[in-house]
């Protein structure tokens, strides 16, 4: 679908000589290849490269994560260590699919998340975890979780009153899912399906 939309043909399917549009998949993967392909790069090197990349950074965002919630530099290490040695998360890394990505997504929208229920005064703390929400949706469909999670630990951790909670929880999940609901909608209008 990268190659297709770096030609010029859109978002669609190599293998049917009608170039149907891409409708199994979420955008965000084959897009970022794209993105990256301007350069001159394949696609397929681009994935490489970039779950390389993402590689380093999940090794990085786990480290981070430790230190900040244990506030121990011996337990980051040794989690980075644990995350970089495990031949699962190696393998992961190693095909061109999107699940680096939805990591590197995830992580920081769900730590956003924590802090934005720590400090629920803090504005624009409130959209950050929404767009990582947003995005992890358009990279893998499963991306719904983050939303729900999201919406539902408003709804029921915050410390607002409860038709403040009722009001940002329901704004977490439409502002979350929309992006989302506008790449449904461009599938039906183009394929008459949503997710093939």
């Amino acid at each position: 679908a990268a190659r297709q939309l770096l030609a010029g043909k859109g978002l669609s399917l190599p293998y049917d000589p009608s170039f149907p549009p891409m409708t199994h998949w979420p955008p965000l993967f084959p897009l970022a290849l794209a993105g990256m392909g301007v350069t001159g790069l394949d696609p397929f090197e681009s994935a490489r490269l970039l779950n390389v990349l993402l590689y380093g950074i999940n090794a990085f965002l786990i480290g981070a994560l430790l230190k900040n919630y244990t506030n121990s530099i011996k337990l980051a290490g040794i989690g980075t260590f644990l995350m970089l040695s495990s031949r699962a998360t190696l393998e992961l890394h190693s095909y061109a699919n999107s699940e680096p990505l939805f990591i590197v997504i995830g992580f920081p929208s769900l730590m956003f998340l924590v802090e934005y229920l720590k400090e629920e005064n803090n504005q624009s703390l409130f959209f950050l975890p929404i767009l990582g929400a947003a995005l992890a949706c358009l990279d893998r469909y499963v991306g719904v979780s983050l939303v729900l999670t999201g919406s539902f630990s408003i709804l029921f951790l915050s410390q607002n009153p409860a038709a403040e909670r009722l009001k940002k929880s329901f704004l977490f999940a439409v502002l979350g899912i929309l992006p989302l609901a506008l790449w449904f909608f461009r599938n039906f209008l183009s394929a008459q399906t949503v997710v093939d």
